[in-house]
């Protein structure tokens, strides 16, 4: 009976042995970056002209942030007037457009971008007004909010609308 107890007892404590032991997993920390680096446009100024419609007339581009691990990101650009990027409610008039998470660019056609300067940015005709153009960048989550900080990137710009 004791030789039985001792044989059990190894047993047990083998088994505890190889079962309690789990190898520790590295896990990634995501780093939020400061804000989203090289958002630049094709041009400093844009005079519109009904005569070239169809044609491009700027493009943004911007670099992927970093969050140190492999996040899926999406952007959004908001474009509005100077006088609504303070206050109280800050760009809570502005016209946001989506782009594809896998895009890192947005052109614009000469009569889309006419459309959002004078049609809903209510932009004067024939006369250069500035704008002022916010990347934004967010994590995203098909399924809840994630609770990472938003980034942000801007910059001005005067557009003339025809």
């Amino acid at each position: 009976m004791k030789n039985r107890f001792k044989y059990l007892l190894v047993a047990g404590l083998i088994a505890m042995l190889f079962t309690g032991c789990k190898k520790d997993e590295v896990e990634a920390v995501l780093i939020v970056p400061s804000a989203v680096d090289g958002f630049t446009s094709s041009t400093s100024s844009v005079v519109l002209s009904a005569a070239n419609d169809s044609a491009y007339v700027i493009t943004f581009k911007w670099a992927a942030p970093d969050y140190s691990v492999n996040v899926p990101l999406g952007y959004t650009l908001q474009f509005t007037v100077p006088s609504d990027t303070t206050g109280p409610t800050p760009w809570s008039n502005a016209k946001s457009v989506l782009i594809t998470s896998d895009s890192l660019q947005k052109s614009y056609l000469v009569t889309d971008l006419n459309a959002l300067s004078s049609t809903q940015l209510t932009l004067p005709i024939s006369v250069a007004s500035p704008i002022i153009v916010r990347l934004k960048s967010d994590v995203n989550s098909a399924t809840e909010p994630t609770g990472v900080p938003r980034i942000y990137a801007t910059l001005a710009l005067p557009v003339t609308p025809y």
